[in-house]
């Protein structure tokens, strides 16, 4: 059985999650490119995609939801993304 917290809208937008995507597409070329093969494994990497897909739905056709359910684990993953991101 796995833990799951509700997590709000403002914590939501406080996970920035908008830089994952805009910066999407970077991680198919050169250096973020084998930044994202070393950093991540592949089940990561399809973790990462499916995330995506929820991301994008977020900020550019539903809006970000006013609750959101998850585990820990799936929160932390999302702020290593994140940073990422951010980084490269």
């Amino acid at each position: 059985m796995k833990l799951v917290t509700v997590f709000e809208r403002p914590e939501l937008v406080a996970l920035q999650t908008a830089i994952v995507v805009e910066c999407w597409e970077h991680k198919n070329s050169g250096r973020v490119k084998r930044a994202w093969l070393k950093e991540f494994t592949e089940e990561e990497r399809a973790k990462a995609s499916k995330l995506h897909k929820t991301f994008y739905q977020w900020h550019l056709v539903k809006g970000i939801p006013f609750e959101h359910r998850m585990t820990i684990g799936t929160y932390e993953f999302i702020k290593r993304l994140v940073n990422f991101f951010a980084m490269n």
